[in-house]
């Protein structure tokens, strides 16, 4: 950059772009003319340009960057996360969505439809709830462990049972001199 552009907290951001807090090295996309939040100083670290603002979701790549870095930092954080409750659902459907395919893969969801004896549009509909509800991480971590768990457990138990069979063939060897072989 030519010149160093520095702000206070609540100033508005003369353009877009990444600004670090001087104090604690956090930094943030802005929007041209949005507050500084609080938190010290501000400095300009990358010009954002002319960035044009994702018509979904009206936020720059920069703050789309920042906010996935920040959710991964806080992934962890059980507070940081609001609960989502679960979508409404009722037995009368009242609302109708179109949803394209290519023929690949309407042939592919056509036969999932098929093999689970479900319409196509209740199929994709029940594929739709069922992706849509938060994933419970601490209750598939749990089942995880069980089962690993569980399979550790098995499989000490073979490796027992295995241990026996070698055990005794070992001894019918030294006894008999042979083990029995299909005849």
């Amino acid at each position: 950059m030519d010149h160093e552009i520095r702000l206070r907290a609540g100033q508005r951001a003369p353009q877009t772009g990444l600004y670090r807090s001087t104090s604690t090295g956090q930094q943030i996309a802005v929007t041209k003319n949005e507050k500084l939040p609080h938190g010290g100083g501000w400095q300009l670290v990358e010009q954002g340009g002319d960035q044009e603002a994702d018509p979904l979701t009206g936020m720059t790549d920069s703050e789309i960057a920042q906010l996935a870095e920040q959710a991964y930092e806080e992934r962890d954080n059980a507070g940081a996360w609001e609960d989502v409750p679960p979508p409404e659902t009722a037995a009368d459907v009242r609302s109708v969505v179109s949803v394209r395919f290519n023929p690949g893969e309407l042939a592919a969801v056509e036969a999932a439809a098929r093999s689970a004896g479900m319409p196509l549009s209740t199929y994709i509909r029940h594929a739709a709830l069922a992706t849509s509800s938060p994933v419970d991480v601490e209750q598939v971590r749990g089942a995880a462990e069980k089962l690993q768990r569980d399979f550790l457990s098995d499989f000490v138990a073979l490796a027992g049972t295995l241990g026996m069979a070698g055990r005794a063939a070992d001894l019918l060897v030294r006894l008999g001199g042979g083990l029995p072989v299909g005849k």
